[in-house]
């Protein structure tokens, strides 16, 4: 590598992988290798930086404005995106078939590193702050601006640089036998990295010591279907030194996470209904909240702190509890969990795909040894 930004690149998405893979391209020099890697990794984390942008800042810019920003970039630089899709496909496949242990770790890797990527880039645009109107002005300009696409960015005083990317890509795609993989598409819509940036900017807050520029951004993000926000201010409602602890505020954010999908809230309300806080007491759903919150958890911290809570509460349940929990269904659980606030959910939750499921068909511990429902 010539220069430090194409050295860091590479090893932050691909680590060895370009060493792997460099039998998919007999005759290809190392060094030509490993900038079609590096530009890969640029291009795709500068077109993952537009998803984030879709997703933090379309509802903020005049209607229309960012979708014609985008799919303009999209256009101009559609063959550059469709190449570097293209590369690192094919470096995924040869491992695949050469080394299917390196082809994991190496997806893996990619993944994680794109997250740090945009991470990364969105910290650069924003600033650790919450978006603006104007902020996100400024960042859709540097799309909709031809002098920065990957073709022409290295003309630009500052963006030298990137000149390398751009022109790697144009050799690859000269290259005999050249052709774009099926699923090398320039677009955005399925990429989602979540609201990252605002995410971020309430971090910092949290970090500066501004709870309450953090709250403020919470519900905002929360009121827009970031469940995980909605579960981080139930955390900061049960924190003595967040304006004193109110058990009823944090229960009621709680339910809102697992109204949006996060199962860490359904976990959070068990705990709070076992312990008999801001509600009575009611240890069979708190059972039945922890043993769906472990069956439904998306890592396995989340599943390990669910089944604990469970395992510690199954000597209390009697035969009556499982039988009466196997028969509830999940509209039926929901129902019961909003009950203990009586007030109106914070947030506009999602619909449930299976409403009408019973919990004993969903949960092993309640289908073993329960009669059937009526």
């Amino acid at each position: 590598m010539r220069n430090a930004a194409r050295h860091l690149l590479l090893a932050l998405v691909l680590g060895g992988a370009c060493a792997a893979a460099s039998a998919q391209s007999a005759g290809v020099p190392p060094d030509e290798l490993e900038k079609r890697g590096a530009a890969s990794v640029f291009i795709l984390g500068r077109h993952a930086g537009l998803a984030v942008l879709r997703d933090e800042c379309e509802f903020l810019l005049p209607a229309g404005e960012f979708e014609r920003g985008a799919r303009g970039w999209l256009e101009r630089n559609r063959e550059d995106i469709e190449a570097a899709l293209t590369w690192i496909a094919a470096t995924l496949e040869q491992l695949k078939r050469t080394d299917v242990a390196g082809h994991a770790k190496v997806s893996e890797s990619f993944t994680a590193s794109m997250t740090r990527s945009v991470s990364g880039v969105t910290r650069q645009w924003f600033g650790r702050q919450a978006p603006t109107a104007a902020s996100c002005d400024a960042v859709l300009r540097q799309f909709v601006l031809p002098q920065l696409d990957f073709r022409s960015m290295g003309a630009n005083q500052g963006y030298e640089q990137f000149a390398e990317f751009g022109e790697t890509m144009q050799r690859y795609r000269r290259e005999a036998g050249y052709k774009p993989v099926a699923t090398a598409k320039a677009g955005y819509e399925d990429l989602h990295f979540g609201l990252v940036a605002s995410l971020d900017a309430a971090q910092a807050a949290r970090e500066a010591g501004d709870i309450e520029g953090a709250r403020v951004i919470y519900v905002s993000l929360a009121q827009r279907g970031e469940g995980t926000s909605a579960q981080t201010l139930g955390i900061l409602y049960l924190n003595p030194q967040y304006a004193g602890r109110d058990d009823l505020q944090a229960y009621r954010w709680f339910y809102a996470a697992w109204s949006l999908a996060d199962y860490e809230g359904l976990n959070a309300m068990g705990v709070m209904l076992r312990d008999g806080r801001a509600a009575a007491a009611n240890p069979r759903l708190a059972w039945g909240a922890f043993l769906l919150a472990a069956t439904m958890a998306r890592n396995d911290a989340a599943r390990s702190r669910a089944q604990a809570n469970a395992t510690r509460l199954e000597p209390q349940m009697a035969a009556a509890d499982r039988q009466a929990l196997a028969c509830t269904s999940l509209a039926e659980l929901d129902l019961a969990l909003r009950k203990p606030v009586e007030a109106l959910p914070f947030v506009r939750g999602r619909s449930m795909a299976q409403p009408q499921l019973r919990l004993g068909q969903m949960l092993r511990p309640l289908a073993n040894g329960t009669a059937p429902c009526s």
